[in-house]
């Protein structure tokens, strides 16, 4: 993504290397990629990304995917963003190439739910059809 776009359901977006996904409102909700911040270790950032979301839509609007990676980019703003309404999922280790960024959020509290990659996607669909489950369901 190199110009902002507008978010629409359905749809994912993947940001460019070296640089962060952010969330604004210009008017409609949109994606943009910016400059990476040398506050944030990884780029693109997941924790800027969870934050910025969070600055424009209520949590409890939001569900976050936390999959395979290195360190603990997304945990932190993850679990904030879960204790706040979200809802948020973790990969499990058993599925995970490298545990550490779901790891990081399972550690800190932070998933709704753990499971493996097969799994997401059915997650996914259920939580956003009219019929979604509770969090506390697993």
């Amino acid at each position: 993504m190199s110009e902002p776009v507008s978010l629409q359901p359905g749809f994912a977006y993947i940001g460019r290397g070296d640089s962060d996904v952010v969330i604004a409102r210009k008017p409609e909700l949109t994606a943009m990629s910016v400059p990476s911040e040398p506050d944030y270790l990884w780029h693109p950032s997941v924790d800027r990304l969870v934050r910025t979301a969070m600055d424009h839509l209520r949590p409890e609007q939001l569900i976050g995917v936390l999959m395979t990676g290195m360190g603990s980019d997304g945990a932190e703003a993850m679990s904030r963003m879960r204790k706040q309404g979200g809802r948020t999922i973790a990969e499990s280790e058993s599925s995970a190439v490298i545990w550490g960024m779901p790891g990081e959020l399972v550690r800190l509290g932070g998933a709704d739910w753990v499971i493996p990659l097969p799994s997401i996607a059915q997650r996914l669909q259920r939580l956003v059809s009219s019929d979604a489950p509770d969090p506390q369901d697993a």
